[in-house]
């Protein structure tokens, strides 16, 4: 089923729809899905084929294709150098109406890790927002298509990091998708090399732990202190593809949107630790 991965976070702005890209057998109850929940957006985050393997079928015509009683015509293909944005006029017979929507192609995200530069993927970001028209649907007021494989790329984590990246346009999120030792202090200070890491405060909120540190790079002395909240999320074993609590995860999305609000275009720095 496409929407298998499914998350739907009413009341914030974009609703979003995370789920795995379409295959051969699923490409209608794809557009079906689109058409249903009046999509604006579709935000694509894989290749094809990645490392020779097959990630998601090409799910959207070049000219004009009829998936039963869904028509999709490409309109329009606009190719940059990261990404791709293509927008398709979208019928379903039946209906006495035309949709425009348009699909936001990230073509520069390596099968294993992240990005190697951010230029490329924050231009896609904010390109996404701009374009998404504010009373749409839901975003598949937007839907964003992740496809999964059955290898690293397919945790919930990375998924949590795409989502978060989209949903509240967090210009300076880091999300901790790998096992990794501690890396922050219960108190006073740390240094690692130049980086001088400062613990202000920690509060335990049910399956939430935030702390707020001080950080300084001895190196570049004239950026002074950046302020970052840390976000460990406790409710998500490694052996469970989703979240124990629904209401928890939730939850966690409203605090980093709420941080990121209070520190948009200053010195705020977020990171959202799941393990």
């Amino acid at each position: 089923m496409v929407t298998k991965d499914f998350m739907y976070t009413q009341p914030l702005p974009p609703v979003l729809f995370l789920s795995s890209g379409p295959m051969q057998e699923t490409v209608y109850d794809f557009w079906r899905m689109v058409w249903q929940e009046n999509t604006a957006t579709i935000v694509m985050v894989t290749n094809l084929v990645e490392v020779g393997r097959v990630k998601c079928c090409k799910y959207w015509p070049d000219d004009t294709e009829i998936y039963r009683d869904m028509k999709v015509t490409l309109i329009e293909t606009q190719l940059l150098s990261e990404y791709v944005i293509r927008t398709f006029a979208v019928e379903k017979r039946g209906a006495h109406e035309i949709r425009e929507i348009r699909q936001f192609h990230f073509t520069g995200w390596p099968d294993h890790g992240v990005p190697y530069h951010t230029t490329g993927l924050l231009g896609f970001v904010r390109r996404v927002k701009s374009k998404t028209p504010a009373n749409a649907g839901p975003m598949v007021n937007g839907s964003v298509v992740i496809a999964q494989s059955k290898g690293v790329d397919c945790h919930p984590l990375l998924s949590l990091f795409k989502f978060l990246i989209l949903n509240v346009y967090a210009i300076s999120v880091c999300v901790c998708v790998q096992l990794c030792p501690q890396y922050w202090p219960e108190n006073g200070v740390h240094r690692h090399g130049p980086i001088q890491v400062e613990f202000v405060s920690a509060d335990l909120e049910e399956d939430i732990i935030s702390r707020i540190f001080r950080v300084y790079n001895a190196a570049r002395p004239q950026d002074g202190y950046r302020m970052v909240q840390q976000f460990q999320f406790l409710g998500w074993p490694m052996y469970r593809d989703t979240p124990v609590s629904k209401r928890s995860f939730l939850k966690l999305i409203r605090q980093v949107d709420k941080w990121q609000e209070e520190y948009d275009g200053g010195e705020g720095r977020t990171v959202v630790h799941c393990l």
